[in-house]
């Protein structure tokens, strides 16, 4: 198997890698560094600011930060579309960022949605 790196990008942290297999097959892996956005939504949890005050306005919180390749783990493990607009999906969305299993994507102070 031959394995090349065909990019990074610094803003996101993602590295993708061509990988050509023996068969004539090949496929694309992407990584991601998640130590930076992981440590950035804790410092928020952290700060103590009230919820009602992440985005100035009581209608719009910034909540989470949900990396790329968490995303694209979604859609394979739970078959959620991120970026539906389905009010299903985005219950579910909720749901799994106010699990203890995914608090580490929580921005919001108190750390539940909903």
């Amino acid at each position: 198997m031959t394995r090349r790196l065909l990019g990074y990008d610094s803003e996101s942290g993602l590295t993708k890698y061509w990988h050509q297999h023996a068969d004539g097959t090949w496929a694309v892996e992407v990584e991601q560094d998640l130590t930076p956005a992981l440590d950035r939504n804790k410092s928020l949890q952290n700060s103590g600011m009230p919820d009602n005050q992440w985005g100035g306005d009581l209608d719009v919180r910034w909540v989470a930060f949900v990396p790329f390749t968490v995303m694209h783990m979604w859609q394979e493990l739970y078959g959620i579309d991120y970026y539906s607009e389905d009010p299903e999906v985005q219950a579910r969305i909720d749901k799994l960022l106010s699990s203890n299993e995914w608090k580490h994507l929580r921005t919001m102070y108190t750390g539940r949605l909903g």
